[in-house]
């Protein structure tokens, strides 16, 4: 690719980028999550409605955007979904029991949440669950936040932790109950209370340092840190207040909002976003209190999030086909040009750019930008193109359908992980745009849902009570006890035969001579008894 200077003509820079590049326009979106469950997408320069997504069947309590064009979000009920923005659909489905109040991204590997008192980390590419953090507040925690290496959670009764790796590090009781946290880039925290008071700390290696408190008359609903120093703060009547937070001035006072100002977001320059219970969700000018312009969200507004996308990503070739594509900032043509690239003389495409707009920053951020492309365009895997984030401000692997992970290798439809045992065949199945999967047993000699159960053919054997049933090769076969013999057992041998005759005969012998015995023993008893009969009448006479 080739930079020109537009005035005079002179090349600016060269730059090689394997095949394709196109140059992205920025445009800002951003998402509200809803007390009916909807996501709607908003594109803030036109004050249109993009799209909605669809799925959640409780109030979306948090939302986060994720590297690949992700977003994520929580509801009351425990669900965290995974949206791809590209295709506007449902990627995968989590649970975490308990209301998700909170989502973050840690780092391209890693995201946590928090629902009820427990907090959970997950892996971005495969979406599991990494570790969980059970009883990590005694309430239910109200927000995270990361900084410095360090995870930060608060509580509904006030109790602010500081983990690292998972492990607590320490603790502070900030005596008062917590409606709303934020975190500013220097590491300074603050949270609103519900008694109308507003404190703000900085974070050291092994504590936290109070740096004021401020008050208002009414519970601190939401509340957003600004530029250092400053702070938003949205009430539970509806008021909005910006604060100086070294001085404990309060700077300006906002019009009303319908409702509780439930989410406050700020855009950079000077521009404010307000979420409330009434639906509605209004731009603000930081600095004079005024509305610029204002959303109907329909629906009670929970979390608002910035998605800092591109209407033209820049993608990055890796041999598949170009399709071109018509831009309003420049014109493209194209020539062939010989670079000498480590003493091998090679041809490479090279696009020459005319820039014909005023977008021409753009494109020269881009070429002076010092970015490694090679990871990306040799670890796509095949299933996936090399292409720009704004937002993360890096290039990364953009999927096929049914692909995802950093390298495109992992496959969304489950039968790719060969789940179905025992030769059982996987048949993927989708469900309210959702992949599932089906195994089908190879036989009938295997069931369950992973064709894991092994069908029990001794169930109705007994092999005649003189054997032990076993299985060979799914027929079921008995192993005979000494002297027996047959399929089922049932044969006798010679021996066991004699053995019983000479049992019988036995028995039969010491049954005679035992009869004998008794009746000997009657006869004696009878004599005995006669014979003193007739003593005892001699006696008499």
């Amino acid at each position: 690719i080739t930079a020109w200077n537009i005035d005079n003509g002179t090349q600016i820079k060269d730059f090689y980028a394997g095949s394709v590049v196109r140059v992205l326009k920025s445009l800002e979106i951003f998402a509200s999550g809803l007390g009916n469950g909807v996501i709607k997408v908003w594109d803030y320069d036109s004050f249109s409605l993009l799209y909605n997504l669809n799925g959640h069947r409780s109030a979306i309590h948090s939302i986060d955007y994720f590297p690949n064009n992700f977003l994520c979000s929580g509801d009351e009920n425990g669900t965290i979904f995974i949206w791809d923005l590209t295709k506007q659909l449902k990627h995968t489905q989590l649970i975490h029991n308990g209301s998700v109040n909170s989502i973050i991204l840690i780092n391209s590997n890693t995201f946590a949440s928090a629902a009820s008192n427990s907090i959970k980390l997950w892996s971005i590419e495969s979406f599991n669950n990494t570790y969980t953090i059970e009883n990590a507040h005694s309430t239910e925690i109200i927000g995270l936040r990361y900084f410095s290496n360090n995870l930060f959670s608060i509580s509904s009764d006030g109790i602010l932790k500081s983990w690292n790796n998972s492990v607590f590090k320490f603790q502070i009781n900030t005596n008062c109950s917590v409606f709303s946290f934020d975190m500013d880039q220097n590491g300074n925290l603050a949270c609103g209370c519900t008694n109308g008071y507003i404190k703000i700390y900085s974070t050291h290696l092994d504590s936290f340092l109070l740096i004021n408190s401020l008050y208002i008359n009414k519970g601190v609903s939401s509340l957003c840190l600004l530029e250092t120093g400053f702070l938003v703060t949205g009430g539970i009547n509806g008021t909005m207040n910006l604060w100086n937070y070294n001085t404990s001035l309060n700077v300006l006072a906002y019009k009303s909002n319908s409702g509780t100002v439930t989410s406050l977001k700020y855009f950079g320059d000077r521009f404010l976003l307000s979420g409330s219970t009434g639906g509605f969700i209004r731009v603000w000018d930081r600095d004079n209190g005024t509305v610029i312009k204002f959303f109907n969200a329909s629906s009670y507004v929970y979390v608002l999030k910035f998605i800092d996308r591109t209407k033209q990503t820049t993608t990055i070739g890796t041999g598949r086909p170009f399709i071109s594509t018509t831009f309003s900032s420049f014109t493209t043509d194209y020539t062939v040009s010989g670079i000498l690239n480590n003493k091998n003389s090679l041809l490479f495409d090279s696009k020459i750019i005319h820039i014909e707009s005023l977008n021409f920053n753009d494109l020269v951020k881009i070429l002076t930008s010092r970015f490694d492309f090679n990871d990306c365009l040799l670890n796509c895997s095949n299933h996936g193109e090399c292409i720009y984030d704004n937002l993360l401000d890096k290039f990364f692997c953009n999927c096929q359908e049914n692909y995802y992970g950093s390298s495109c290798k992992l496959n969304v439809k489950p039968c790719s992980s060969n789940p179905c045992l025992n030769n059982g065949i996987c048949l993927n199945v989708l469900t309210n745009n959702i992949f599932n999967y089906e195994c089908q047993c190879s036989n009938q000699f295997y069931s369950g849902r992973n064709c894991e159960f092994r069908k029990d053919v001794c169930f109705n054997e007994t092999c005649s009570n003189k054997g032990n049933c076993y299985d060979s090769n799914h027929t079921a076969k008995c192993k005979c006890f000494s002297m027996y013999s047959g399929d089922k057992c049932e044969i006798e041998s010679r021996d066991l035969k004699e053995i019983k005759r000479t049992i019988k005969a036995t028995s039969i012998l010491a049954i005679i001579i035992i009869v004998c015995l008794y009746g000997l023993l009657i006869i004696l008893d009878v004599f005995c008894k006669s014979k003193s009969k007739r003593k005892n009448k001699k006696n008499r006479k």
